[in-house]
């Protein structure tokens, strides 16, 4: 997995990016110093902080970083104004994102808030269950980032859930067993 940071905190952005391969992860880093993801932006999907910034001008809070070979359409902040203004259509793709997202985001803040890691790490798994053989590439640095955890404790965690059958660790990677992708059509057996 090649990661490249695209954006840091206190950018000015200058383009609006629309994803169109690949995936960007935008994330913050908190005060005690723990990198928490905020969401990703996945083919077809604007950046809603970044939309956000466009429009009112404030710099971009977050860090924006590449988790695979990723292809981008970029406009420039006339251009991005100038489809806003002239394209229905665009108009309804940046403003049904925002709200989606904004929901999304809304989400993820209270999951982390919550204390009950078994549940939220699960749902990370599933989120980033893509491939049908229920492979996942990551570590489990990567994993602790996205709840605002650590390390430790989501080995801790990934070692109950092999105990329990749902996954199989193995380096770099997670084989997430089938009673785990069965939660997937909203069962979620073992997993509350």
């Amino acid at each position: 997995m090649t990661e490249s940071q695209l954006s840091k905190p206190g950018t000015i952005l200058e383009n609006y990016i629309l994803v169109i391969r690949g995936s960007i992860r935008i994330q913050m880093l908190t005060q005690s110093g723990r990198e928490v993801v905020l969401y990703r932006i996945t083919p077809g999907e604007g950046c809603v902080l970044g939309t956000a910034c466009m429009i009112s001008g404030e710099p971009f809070p977050a860090e924006g970083v590449t988790e695979e070979e990723t292809q981008v359409l970029a406009l420039t902040a006339n251009e991005f104004e100038e489809a806003l203004n002239e394209s229905a259509q665009f108009h309804r793709l940046v403003f049904m994102t925002i709200g989606r997202r904004l929901g999304n985001v809304i989400s993820r803040i209270e999951l982390l808030c919550s204390p009950d890691i078994d549940r939220r790490l699960a749902e990370i798994l599933l989120e980033m269950h893509r491939d049908p053989s229920g492979k996942i590439t990551t570590t489990h640095y990567e994993l602790a980032i996205q709840p605002g955890s650590v390390r430790e404790v989501i080995s801790r965690h990934l070692k109950r859930f092999e105990m329990n059958g749902w996954l199989q660790p193995g380096r770099g990677t997670i084989q997430v067993n089938h009673a785990c992708r069965s939660a997937r059509s909203g069962s979620r057996p073992g997993l509350r």
